[in-house]
């Protein structure tokens, strides 16, 4: 069987990706889980005290409802006008930048 030439090109960038974006997204995610240091103390055991805390947290909660509240925004409005996402318009400031004033003393 002959792998394709298109493979031995995206071969590279996908064991990249896979090493480092997945792995260490992997290894944070099992950290998070756990009860402490595994380098330093061995004697660590699987816990849900980092995810309790976040959900009995109200700020927590209502700043994941104020972002879900503007992505719904944000889909609603691009869905009634038929337009695609604009990364150069995402990135703009609403208002444009002031020259920054000099501190006295410092010029």
């Amino acid at each position: 069987m002959r792998v394709s030439p298109i493979a031995w090109a995206i071969a590279p960038a996908a064991l990249l990706f896979i090493l480092f974006f997945i792995l260490p997204f992997a290894v944070m995610a099992v950290l998070s889980f756990l009860s402490g240091n595994p380098v330093s103390n061995p004697n660590v055991s699987f816990t849900w005290r980092h995810y309790n805390r976040l959900v009995a947290s109200d700020l927590y909660f209502d700043a994941l409802v104020a972002t879900m509240r503007k992505l719904l925004t944000i889909l609603n409005t691009m869905m009634r006008q038929q337009t695609r996402w604009n990364p150069e318009a995402a990135s703009t400031p609403a208002s444009p930048r002031r020259p920054a004033r000099a501190v006295a003393g410092l010029a």
